[in-house]
C-alpha cells in the first residue's frame, strides 16, 4: 500500500517550475516496505486505483516562514524558517512594503521609522545537499506601527507645594534620544505651562497637583509620563459659630443662621443628631423626623474659598425634640400586570423612623407571604387585578393605613424564545437533530419537521432522518413552547440543504493473506476504513457461523475446501457496499 502526503496549496519555487509541495516534500513508502524515495519532478497526479487506495490523502506542506514579534519601530523581528529537511542552509531577505530592504539579510531585522504604515516580510532560501534551493516567502505582517519611547524615570515634584510658590519638575531622559516637553496639571486638568516649573494659584488650593513629561522622536509615538501628586496646600479661613432658629419638634423646621464669614467663602452645612450627621441633611434648614424625639439636634457649617484651608464651625445643641404627626404618602405599583413579570412599588416617603409592614393583594385577598416590595405574577394570578397596602407606625404618631390603585387584570405571560437550528447533514439516511436553543424556564417544547414546505406526519421528536423521498427538498423544523399562564409560542428555523442522496463507496476486492492451512491464522484487508465494518467467512461455498472477524484460522474439517471473505461496508448517508474476496487454494 503506498501512502502519499500532499499539501493543500501549490507553491513557485526560484526554478520558474510550478510545482505542487508532494512532489518537493513527499516521502513514499515502497509497497515491499523498502526505501524511502524522495522526488524533485513537475507535478503528477496518481489515480485511486494506481495507489491502490479507495481515497487519495494529501502530503504536507512547503515549510511555512513566520516572522515572530511585534511589527513596531525599533522591536527586533525573527524569521522563523519552519519546518526543513536535516542539513538545510538558509538566507534571508527582508521586505517592506513589497521591496527588498539594502543589507536586511540576516534572520532579525528591526523596523525603522520609514517602515512605519508598511508590512515586513521576509524571504527564506534553503539548500539542501543534492537539491535545488527553494525560496519560501512569509505573510506580510500587520502595518508597522510607531514604537515606544522609554523614561529613564518618573518626574518627580520640588519645592514647597502651597498657594503662591514656585515648584519645579526634575529631568527626564529618553530612549532613544528625544525632545522634551512638560505640562501642568490640576485635578487631573491642564492647568497651563510648558516649563520645568510652575507657580501655584489661588484656584489650585486643596486639590492635586501633577507634571507629565512627554517625549518625541520620529517613527515614535509620543509618550508621556507623570509624577506622583501632591496636595496644594492652603491658606486658613476664619469663622463664626451658627446658631439655630425654629420649633425644635417632629416634622418642624429648623434653620441655620451662619453669621459672617469671610468675604467670598463659600459654604457647606451638615445636620446631625445626637452628634451623628444625617444623610442628605446639607441644606440651610431641616425637617425633624420622628426619629430625632428626645434627642438634641446641631448643624456644623464648612466654609471654602481659593487658597484658604477648609473651617468648619458646629452650632450649640437644641433641647431634645417634641413629637409630631406621620406623613403617609400613597405606594405606587410599577411594570406590567403579566403572568411572569415581577411588580415593583413605590412606598413613597413617609415621616423618617416610621416602621412600614407591606401586603400584597390578588383579586381582592392578601397574598400569604407576600409582604416585600416586589410581586412575581404566577399563572394562579391571570385575570386578577393586583393592590398594595403599606402600614406604618411611630410611637407618638397614629398608626396609618394605605393602599395604592389596583393594577389591570393580569395577561397571560409572554415566553422567553429561541429560534431552532438543525445539527447533522441533510442527507438520506442521516439523522437531523433540531436544536431549540434556551426559552423560559418550565417551557414545555413540542417539534415538527417540515420537507419541502410540508408537515411530514408523525415526526414530532427532537430527531429527524430524511428518507429516499426528501432526496432534493429542503428540510425545516418548528418548536412550539407551551407552559401555564403563557402564551404558546412557535419558531423556525432556517432552512437546511437540499436532502442529499447517500454517497457511493468505492471498495476493491478484499484480498486474504496467509496460508490455508489448518492451524494457520488468514488475515482479510480493505482499502477503505469506515466506522462499521462487517466479515463473513465462507468454507466450502458455506458460511462459518461466528466468524465475523478480519481475522480466520481454519479447522481440521476445512481440509481440501477453499475459504472466501464476504466484507460488507456501512456507514449513514452511504451506499452500503458488499464484496466478495477471491478463494484462497484449498486447505491443507
Amino acid at each position: 500500500m503506498t501512502l502519499i502526503r500532499r499539501a493543500a496549496r501549490r507553491t513557485s519555487v526560484h526554478t520558474g517550475v510550478v510545482l505542487s509541495t508532494a512532489v518537493l516534500l513527499a516521502s513514499v513508502l515502497l509497497p515491499n516496505g523498502g526505501a524511502v524515495a524522495s522526488t524533485a519532478s513537475t507535478t503528477q497526479t496518481a489515480s485511486p486505483a494506481s495507489a491502490g487506495l479507495g481515497e487519495l490523502t494529501e502530503a504536507p506542506a512547503l515549510p511555512l516562514v513566520t516572522i515572530v514579534g511585534s511589527a513596531r519601530v525599533g522591536v527586533e523581528l525573527t524569521a522563523d524558517p519552519g519546518s526543513w529537511p536535516e542539513g538545510a542552509s538558509f538566507d534571508y531577505q527582508w521586505l517592506v512594503g513589497g521591496v527588498a530592504v539594502d543589507d536586511a539579510t540576516a534572520a532579525a531585522f528591526t523596523p525603522r521609522a520609514a517602515d512605519v504604515g508598511k508590512t515586513v516580510q521576509v524571504t527564506v532560501t534553503g539548500a539542501v545537499p543534492g537539491s535545488e534551493t527553494i525560496s519560501v516567502t512569509s505573510e506580510p505582517t500587520e502595518a508597522v506601527d510607531y514604537g515606544v519611547l522609554s523614561a529613564s524615570s518618573l518626574p518627580v515634584i520640588s519645592g514647597t507645594v502651597q498657594v503662591g510658590k514656585v515648584v519645579t519638575a526634575s529631568a527626564v531622559w529618553w530612549t532613544p534620544s528625544a525632545l522634551t516637553s512638560y505640562s501642568w496639571y490640576i485635578d487631573g486638568e491642564w492647568a497651563g505651562g510648558a516649563q520645568r516649573t510652575y507657580f501655584i494659584r489661588p484656584a489650585d488650593a486643596g486639590k492635586e497637583l501633577t507634571v507629565r513629561v512627554s517625549g518625541f522622536a520620529s517613527g515614535y509615538r509620543a509618550t508621556s509620563v507623570g509624577s506622583v501628586p501632591v496636595t496644594v496646600a492652603y491658606a486658613e479661613l476664619t469663622a463664626p459659630i451658627p446658631t439655630i432658629t425654629g420649633s425644635v419638634r417632629i416634622d418642624e423646621v429648623l434653620t441655620v443662621q451662619a453669621g459672617e464669614w469671610t468675604a467670598g467663602t463659600s459654604l457647606r452645612y451638615q445636620w446631625s443628631v445626637d452628634g451623628a450627621p444625617i444623610e442628605g441633611a446639607t441644606g440651610t434648614s431641616y425637617t425633624v423626623r420622628h426619629a430625632d424625639a428626645d434627642k438634641t439636634i446641631t448643624v456644623a457649617v464648612s466654609g471654602t474659598k481659593y487658597g484658604y484651608a477648609p473651617v468648619t464651625a458646629t452650632s450649640a445643641p437644641t433641647s431634645p425634640v417634641g413629637y409630631g404627626i406621620l406623613h403617609a404618602p400613597k405606594p405606587i405599583i410599577s411594570g406590567a400586570a403579566r403572568v411572569g413579570v415581577t411588580l415593583k412599588v413605590k412606598v413613597g416617603s413617609w415621616t423618617a423612623g416610621s416602621t412600614l409592614s407591606y401586603q400584597w393583594f390578588v383579586g381582592g385577598q392578601p397574598r400569604q407571604g407576600a409582604t416585600g416590595t416586589t410581586l412575581a405574577l404566577q399563572p394562579s394570578d391571570l385575570g386578577k387585578r393586583i393592590s398594595f397596602a403599606v402600614t406604618g407606625s411611630l410611637a407618638g404618631h397614629k398608626t396609618t393605613h394605605v393602599v395604592s390603585a389596583e393594577t389591570a387584570a393580569v395577561s397571560p405571560g409572554t415566553l422567553v424564545t429561541a429560534v431552532p437550528t438543525i445539527r447533522g447533514t441533510a442527507k438520506h439516511g442521516v439523522i437531523l437533530t433540531a436544536k431549540p436553543g434556551a426559552w423560559s424556564a418550565g417551557t414545555t417544547l413540542s417539534y415538527a419537521w417540515y420537507v419541502g414546505g410540508s408537515r411530514v406526519a408523525g415526526a414530532t421528536s427532537a430527531s429527524f432522518t430524511p428518507t429516499k423521498a426528501h432526496i432534493g427538498q429542503i428540510v425545516k423544523v418548528k418548536v412550539t413552547g407551551r407552559r401555564a399562564g403563557y402564551t404558546a409560542v412557535t419558531t423556525t428555523s432556517a432552512a437546511t440543504k437540499p436532502v442529499a442522496e447517500k454517497s457511493v463507496f468505492r471498495l476493491k476486492t478484499p484480498d486474504i493473506t496467509g496460508t490455508p492451512k489448518v492451524g494457520r491464522q488468514l488475515l482479510v484487508s480493505t482499502t477503505v476504513w469506515v466506522p462499521e465494518i462487517r466479515y463473513q467467512w465462507y468454507v466450502g461455498g458455506k458460511a462459518v457461523a461466528g466468524a465475523t472477524r478480519e481475522i480466520f484460522v481454519p479447522r481440521t474439517g476445512d481440509r481440501g475446501k477453499a475459504i472466501t471473505c464476504k466484507v460488507t461496508i456501512r456507514k449513514p448517508g452511504w451506499v452500503s457496499v458488499t464484496k466478495t474476496s477471491e478463494p484462497t487454494a484449498k486447505v491443507r
